[in-house]
């Protein structure tokens, strides 16, 4: 039941297009990790995991929580005055974390070095921009250079490798990944100039943002959610556990299959709850909130009901090696879910600008 007819089109046209968007993002990822899994030698897929585990966390923290910021920022509406721009931050901020984490780890080669800090900059661009269709309820668009654009050129790239030697090695493996992410960040360029929004990435005028402590607290809720979506793999990698991370990594991918219902509401309705702050309609944001916990509870508990019941089978189609990791996606899968049905609230709390609030909370929650 929801309140008005434009709240129920806007949500129905957004879920429906990230529902199928969705879909093709997580056969896209399945199908890849088969193929590397049974196709790189087990540490080799271990350094793999490693890699990209780094680039996002780097782009990731490289935003400084900024994206989410100017979601909120755009949805409210609100007006302020700056003359930094936070997607010059986040390029420079990615660049520092990638030449010094790169530089720190021991890499095969410098070829594998310099596609990974290339790869890790152009990521962080590309969330913020994503924020910014987002910020303008552009749904669906915000979420196709990373959720279809990258994945796709991924296989393009992996069938290319193929066809042409037969065989995958680590050094063309990390370029497809590089080649997708400049794929990606390209195409979303091409979306912001088809829904009139590129004059916002100049230099000095893309935020209308002044430093205030939301930045701050924004900042450490992103570092938050990196150590606890990365941390096992980046320390697992950091002290060459390669077998291990490698594992543990397929455990962790298909866990991560229960966020599917948070991903998909998280999408829809982060500029709805960004549109309520300052004169929030309590009435709203409960049917808000409602249907996003019946998702997330249906969907997460299909998932772990799956993986409790057929996950040595499903690991077994990575190789033998990696039906170790059933008892790793359990307990993933277990804490996972619990994530997935309180995730709605915290994003509707920094969304109407309590960040402090859920920072405390989780911290103590640790």
């Amino acid at each position: 039941v929801w309140i008005d007819s434009d709240l129920k089109a806007f949500v129905q046209k957004g879920l429906s297009g990230t529902i199928l968007m969705e879909i093709l993002a997580r056969v896209f990822l399945f199908v890849i990790t088969i193929l590397l899994t049974n196709w790189l030698p087990l540490e080799d897929y271990g350094r793999y995991s490693f890699y990209i585990a780094s680039i996002i966390s780097i782009a990731t923290i490289g935003t400084l929580g900024l994206d989410d910021l100017l979601v909120r920022e755009i949805g409210s509406k609100e007006s302020q005055s700056s003359f930094i721009s936070i997607l010059g931050v986040s390029i420079v901020t990615a660049s520092i974390l990638a030449i010094i984490w790169f530089n720190i780890n021991s890499l095969p080669d410098n070829d594998i070095k310099f596609y990974l800090i290339i790869a890790a900059i152009f990521l962080s661009a590309i969330y913020m921009i994503s924020a910014l269709l987002k910020g303008h309820k552009h749904v669906l668009s915000a979420q196709i250079p990373e959720q279809i654009i990258r994945p796709f050129f991924v296989l393009i790239g992996l069938g290319f490798l193929w066809v042409i030697y037969n065989k995958f090695d680590l050094l063309n493996v990390v370029i497809v990944i590089f080649a997708s992410i400049l794929m990606s960040s390209m195409f979303s360029l091409i979306l912001l100039r088809r829904k009139g929004l590129l004059n916002h990435l100049g230099l000095l005028k893309l935020s209308t943002f002044r430093w205030s402590w939301d930045m701050f607290f924004f900042a450490a809720l992103t570092l938050f959610g990196v150590l606890r979506h990365k941390l096992d793999i980046l320390i697992l990698g950091y002290f060459d556990f390669y077998s291990s991370t490698a594992i543990y990594n397929v455990a962790s991918k298909l866990s991560d299959f229960l966020l599917v219902g948070l991903i998909l509401t998280n999408a829809v309705y982060m500029p709805l709850f960004a549109a309520q702050k300052g004169a929030p309609d309590n009435e709203k944001l409960t049917k808000i909130l409602e249907s996003s916990l019946l998702i997330n509870l249906l969907i997460g508990s299909f998932f772990f009901l799956v993986f409790l019941m057929f996950g040595p089978f499903i690991l077994e189609l990575f190789g033998l090696s990696y039906v170790e990791g059933y008892t790793a996606l359990v307990i993933l899968s277990s804490s996972t879910w619990i994530y997935a049905l309180i995730g709605p609230y915290i994003i509707m709390l920094m969304m109407m600008g309590l960040e402090r609030q859920v920072l405390i909370g989780l911290v103590l929650g640790i």
